[in-house]
């Protein structure tokens, strides 16, 4: 309105400003190295028709074309499409065609051959890449219109009936570099995780429960991961992916986000106590207080990990819980690494 922007705002502005121009940076410097597949990047230069899988595609428009939700799922479950991999919480069924695949794996190759800076897509993955930050985010937000929202709002209501944004990134496991993923939740409301280069063993997909229910930590399936192949699921859901035993497996994941959602009440985290001791393969040596009673920490992780776990939280245990460290010697140790001893 003409006026100047208050001191805070302009801060505000300057840190959006800065933000932008880091993230830009990288697409402008691979822009000019040269992109391999240049229709990947413009908007509508890859039609979905290309891109998705033509039966999935027929079974969404007939989905999305009834009025019930609940007869909208019946057609999807039934259509022999999509497959519960976890009853009314994972979902799985081919995605992109092959040709697709290739094309997104021969670009991603590329952009690790031309040696740019990519920062990491989160905490826990080292040798991914972010696919806003080399300009592949018109091509994601195709993808999440196209399958990614209608899948949600019919399968995952709750979190993903109104999707308006996403943070997409590619994941890579291999010797020598990430092998494994360790148990967690995702930052996301809905999770969407497909399979873009599967010439490898190993490196199954571990499911347990929702965080904070009963059973979160109870195993309930391992799935395994196949080229052009994607899981939805709840972000909320805890599961990790094991070892990988030879070659390479590079997945594509979209996490979604919902305003609404976050603005309602059922998005409050409530933890329910334990109803018995955890799954071997659903304990987390990042974040459980009692890992080292069910496993050895891997290599260089008891040394980051050990003693600073949260789950399950304080008087939510199981009964005959025992943690690694007593409470009195975690807030000791915490301390110690606070004063930098």
């Amino acid at each position: 309105f003409g006026e100047p922007l208050a001191t805070a705002d302009q801060k505000l502005w300057k840190a959006a400003v800065s933000t932008f121009k880091k993230e830009a940076k990288t697409v402008t410097q691979y822009k000019k190295y040269g992109r391999l597949h240049p229709n990947l990047f413009r908007i509508g230069g890859f039609p979905d028709d290309q891109m998705i899988d033509p039966q999935l595609r027929a079974v969404l428009r007939e989905a999305v074309g009834v009025p019930s939700r609940e007869e909208a799922r019946r057609r999807l479950l039934d259509s022999g499409i999509i497959t519960q991999v976890v009853e009314d919480l994972v979902f799985s069924f081919r995605v992109f065609t092959d040709k697709f695949s290739g094309l997104l794996m021969e670009e991603i190759h590329h952009f690790y051959a031309s040696k740019l800076p990519a920062r990491r897509p989160n905490s826990m993955n080292n040798y991914g890449i972010i696919l806003n930050d080399i300009g592949l985010e018109a091509l994601v937000f195709t993808l999440q219109d196209a399958v990614v929202q209608p899948l949600a709002a019919i399968l995952l209501p709750e979190e993903g009936s109104e999707l308006e944004s996403h943070h997409s990134f590619t994941i890579r496991y291999r010797g020598g570099e990430d092998t494994h993923l360790d148990v967690h939740t995702d930052d996301s409301d809905i999770t969407f995780n497909v399979n873009i280069f599967g010439d490898y063993t190993g490196a199954p997909l571990v499911f347990c429960g929702l965080n904070g229910a009963p059973d979160h930590r109870h195993f309930k399936v391992a799935y395994q991961h196949k080229l052009g192949y994607a899981v939805l699921h709840r972000g909320r859901h805890r599961h990790g992916a094991e070892d990988i035993t030879s070659g390479e497996r590079m997945n594509l994941v979209v996490w979604s986000y919902s305003h609404a959602y976050r603005s309602s009440s059922a998005s409050q985290k409530v933890h329910k106590p334990e109803a018995s001791a955890p799954d071997v393969r659903c304990v987390s040596y990042t974040h459980d207080r009692d890992f080292g009673q069910f496993r050895e920490f891997p290599p260089g992780k008891k040394e980051r990990f050990f003693g600073r776990g949260w789950c399950p939280p304080r008087g939510k245990e199981y009964a005959g819980f025992v943690p690694d460290v007593s409470d009195s010697q975690a807030h000791r140790r915490q301390q110690q690494q606070g004063d930098g001893q």
